[in-house]
């Protein structure tokens, strides 16, 4: 079911949308002037642009917030929520500045949260099939995504995803003070899964044929993000971090144990190879299944503690 402008704007009130940039001069007016077609209020926060970014963002209509110096795009976002925060609307779009969103798509994103169906809806790349996505990014995202599904308990398609909508429910039980670099993504699952907010998806389209002069790596980034998951699951699934693996260096110890055994009873010598191979497993193997255990029941322990 489609939305058309009118409709939208006439019959909801407090819609809001938030768009982080940081020299996005070649993009930023075109998306502020189509975005206005759906929402009320448009928010750019300009991220320390060195361009024209705050100057074009302000002629097309949107309200400003300047910061001198770049500190990320997840912290720019996170003064764009607090000050929403503090005006008290009831939806928040959240898209990117440099054209990869398309702001037609907002009557349709929005749409779940208007009819109460869901608190926070996610713009997925895959959910339709899109083959703009460049191969080498399908790969980053599913192993991204298997990490963030596992610390959320959840199956998204596209975890990863900057195109979001939030009502003031999940705004509220947001944690902003949990986000870091570009971790903003999965961190905002992770965090509202885990406080009763109801997530979905819907299918959107993506643009790669956009200015990326001030990009960075997507490897780089894609480690980063990696590296922060892997941190959170250590406390968030430990099992699933460490024991699981843990059980797996276990069985592969054993077939090699079964080999330097079988081995030894035909010619009365361990082979040292397979045996080497079986001891190692089984130490790796142990301690991590016992380091999962462990940091399980401290995880207990605190969320209890924090229930009194």
């Amino acid at each position: 079911m489609s939305v058309s402008s009118k409709e939208l704007r006439s019959n909801v009130m407090g819609i809001i949308a938030l768009i982080p940039a940081y020299n996005e001069e070649l993009t930023i007016g075109s998306i502020v002037l189509k975005t206005k077609s759906y929402v009320d209020k448009v928010i750019v926060v300009d991220d320390g642009s060195t361009d024209r970014t705050s100057e074009i963002a302000e002629k097309a209509g949107a309200e400003v917030i300047r910061i001198e110096k770049n500190i990320g795009k997840a912290n720019a976002i996170r003064l764009g929520f607090e000050k929403i925060r503090e005006e008290g609307w009831g939806v928040v779009v959240l898209l990117d500045a440099d054209g990869q969103h398309d702001p037609d798509e907002i009557p349709n994103l929005v749409l779940p949260v208007l009819e109460n169906r869901a608190d926070v809806v996610v713009g997925s790349r895959f959910l339709n099939g899109n083959l703009n996505v460049p191969r080498y990014r399908i790969l980053g995202q599913k192993i991204l995504n298997l990490l963030t599904n596992a610390g959320a308990k959840s199956k998204f398609s596209d975890t990863q995803s900057g195109y979001r909508v939030l009502n003031y429910k999940a705004l509220e039980r947001l944690d902003l003070t949990v986000t870091a670099g570009y971790n903003l993504e999965s961190d905002m699952l992770l965090h509202l899964g885990s406080n009763g907010v109801r997530i979905t998806e819907l299918p959107i389209s993506v643009r790669y044929d956009v200015p990326k002069r001030h990009k960075s790596n997507p490897f780089v980034h894609g480690f980063s993000v990696a590296a922060n998951l892997l941190n959170q699951l250590s406390f968030r699934n430990p099992i699933f971090l460490f024991s699981l693996p843990g059980v797996v260096f276990l069985v592969i110890a054993a077939g090699f144990w079964v080999w330097a055994l079988g081995t030894y009873s035909s010619s009365d010598s361990l082979p040292f190879g397979p045996t080497m191979a079986a001891g190692i497993l089984s130490i790796i193997g142990s301690l991590s299944f016992v380091t999962g255990l462990i940091l399980n029941t401290l995880v207990q322990i605190l969320k209890r503690a924090k229930e009194f």
